[in-house]
């Protein structure tokens, strides 16, 4: 029995139907897999014809013929046509962690389902053709049997949950990103209820929906506002940088103002940037350090928000709301972290070495603050255009590489305080023989005055007492 898809027009779409209902209340128990697709196939092409509703039941009943003789384990029923059908028998244990890919389309089963591990488990996932703006699919999970002991007990199916958590589903369809997008599910009076359903993302192409439970269900369009809510969350955090910056500077410039640079005694944790600044040092070191963090942290964040200028479109997402953090979404991070560093090894190196020479550190000061001036400009541009989605991603990024790279400036500090004691240590062996040669001197000088002091007094004592009178007497 072969049904030929390309005989299936409107004039004979009433005909197939028919067919269609007699074949399968009839040799429902005797159909084979091959005829149980080619079956979901014709239907596929008569979505035009037959109302959502009694196409969901047909498309059902023919799944149903497959769970007729089918074990645990056996091949899963895949269809990908216009319907796009799934359909499986496992045991629950092999269920969790399923990631159930059809074409565009796939189911995501969490780890933790709360099932008995013997439970035979049904499942079941089917995508409707797009309709207009909405795309409808069904997502269940049923209990069939069980097996203990190396027996296999089999009975009617049973609707179940699987208390697991979120269960998240990618339909395909004609999405985009730059759109906002509903998730809801068919509740028991036939109304659509947007409870336990959410859409988690949307890319050109494709749309992924959490789901708390299971039902049949429809992503869909909704109107735009035209706007979107502006996330502050990126400017906030400049804005908070700044202020430190501005009352570090002029606090410690006033704290060290006196104070001289002592080469003698070198403190290691005054080469790391966080903690030097709680070290008192001379003039204008603590500064450099305040200078250094404010910079690279706001080239930092204006890097993330140029980045994900580039890989997406958060001006076009009006009042679309941010969703799952996927992986996608840490790249502008990653891209934007390393590029950091490199500004942040030498601007490092030339503020926070006091064996630098001076115009090198005050060329690097200011190019620092040139840089994340123009990068605070630019925050607040970016901030002013970003829509909250990508507002919180940027957000997001930033937390996340924030530990990295206060962990990276520690082996930026150990470069440089290695590099001081280096410097250090050659300073002192030049000073030691000039001393050494200046103590000779100093020591040959003093062995010749005392030497003549020595002879005055012993050419005084040869004269005696008398010769002491009489010059005396002369001077009388």
């Amino acid at each position: 029995m072969v049904f030929k898809n390309n005989l299936i027009t409107p004039a004979s779409a009433d005909i197939t139907i028919k067919l269609i209902e007699y074949i399968i209340s009839t040799y429902k128990p005797v159909l084979t897999s091959s005829q149980t697709l080619e079956i979901t196939a014709c239907l596929g092409k008569l979505t035009g014809f037959l109302d959502f509703s009694k196409l969901s039941q047909m498309i059902k009943d023919v799944v149903n013929s497959y769970f007729e003789t089918v074990l645990p384990g056996s091949e899963p029923l895949i269809q990908n046509s216009d319907i796009s059908v799934y359909a499986s028998r496992t045991l629950a244990e092999s269920l969790s962690s399923q990631n159930i890919n059809v074409g565009k389309n796939s189911l995501e089963i969490p780890n933790n389902a709360q099932l008995d591990a013997n439970t035979i488990c049904d499942t079941e996932f089917i995508v409707y053709p797009s309709n207009n703006t909405e795309v409808k699919f069904e997502v269940s999970f049923y209990i069939s049997g069980t097996y203990t002991d190396s027996k296999l007990e089999m009975g009617q199916q049973q609707s179940t949950q699987l208390n697991s958590g979120i269960v998240y589903a990618t339909v395909g369809g004609d999405f985009s990103s730059g759109k906002s997008y509903k998730c809801a599910y068919l509740g028991t009076d036939g109304n659509w209820m947007t409870t336990g359903c959410k859409v988690a993302e949307s890319a050109d192409g494709k749309t992924k929906m959490g789901l708390e439970h299971q039902s049949t269900f429809k992503v869909y369009e909704v109107s735009s506002t035209g706007s979107c809510g502006m996330g502050a969350g990126p400017l906030i955090i400049a804005c908070a940088w700044a202020v430190i910056a501005i009352f570090g500077v002029i606090a410690f410039h006033i704290i060290d103002k006196n104070q001289e640079e002592e080469y003698k005694t070198a403190n290691k944790y005054a080469t790391y940037a966080f903690t030097s600044i709680c070290i008192r040092q001379a003039n204008g070191r603590r500064v450099s350090s305040i200078i250094y963090l404010f910079s690279i942290h706001i080239i930092f964040i204006c890097l993330i928000g140029v980045l994900i200028l580039g890989t997406g479109n958060p001006k076009k997402s009006t009042d679309k709301k941010y969703g799952v953090f996927s992986g996608e979404n840490i790249i502008p991070g990653i891209v934007g972290w390393i590029l950091t560093q490199i500004l942040a090894i030498p601007i490092y190196y030339y503020t926070l070495n006091k064996y630098v020479p001076m115009k090198r550190a005050l060329i690097a000061k200011y190019t620092a603050l040139s840089i994340s001036t123009l990068g605070f400009v630019g925050i607040i541009a970016m901030t002013a255009v970003f829509c909250k989605e990508f507002s919180f991603y940027w957000v997001v990024n930033y937390f996340i590489f924030l530990p990295f790279q206060i962990i990276i400036e520690i082996i930026f500090a150990a470069i440089v305080w290695k590099r001081q004691k280096s410097c250090t240590a050659s300073i002192s062996d030049k000073v030691a023989p000039e001393i050494e040669e200046l103590n000779k001197s100093r020591r040959g000088k003093d062995f010749n005055t005392f030497k003549k002091r020595t002879q005055s007094q012993a050419s005084v004592a040869e004269k005696g007492p008398n010769s002491s009178s009489v010059d005396i007497s002369n001077i009388n």
